[in-house]
């Protein structure tokens, strides 16, 4: 069922939840969060995982005409067993004259752990490996990522 203006703004998080999500069937849903922030989400499903991507903050902004851009790369993080390296991405726009970035998939600012590899209009253009492969056999891809702390200067 598709979501109307109305259900959008009358969207409310129950005070003993974090978040609420209203949705349509196509993985496009409202993020309700208790203090009344409403974010736009859209759901979809890569390499069996279920992801979370915020594509509609870029559409969004282009059609406030705001020039808005897609990053890819690793999200880099310290953890009890140590030091883990994932790919992620998230979101710039233009504003007040420089490129400002937000990571949408975990309400958070950008910091030193997002590493960027790749910047395009969407996430075709900001894939860092892509390519078409013709011919049998079988084959693997190994992608190792390290991040080194800068040297004392």
């Amino acid at each position: 069922m598709p979501l109307t203006d109305t259900a959008c703004r009358n969207a409310k998080c129950p005070g003993d939840r974090a978040f609420r999500r209203v949705s349509d069937a196509g993985g496009l849903y409202l993020e309700v969060t208790r203090t009344g922030s409403k974010l736009w989400r859209w759901k979809y499903r890569y390499l069996g995982k279920e992801k979370r991507l915020a594509l509609v903050f870029i559409a969004c902004a282009r059609h406030l005409v705001i020039p808005a851009r897609y990053v890819s790369g690793y999200l880099c993080s310290q953890a009890k067993s140590g030091s883990h390296v994932a790919w992620h991405v998230w979101v710039e726009a233009w504003v007040e004259n420089r490129w400002s970035s937000f990571d949408l998939a975990r309400n958070a600012p950008i910091g030193e752990g997002h590493v960027r590899l790749a910047v395009g209009a969407d996430h075709l253009d900001a894939c860092p490996i892509r390519g078409v492969r013709v011919g049998g056999g079988a084959e693997t891809m190994t992608i190792r990522a390290e991040l080194l702390a800068p040297a004392p200067q």
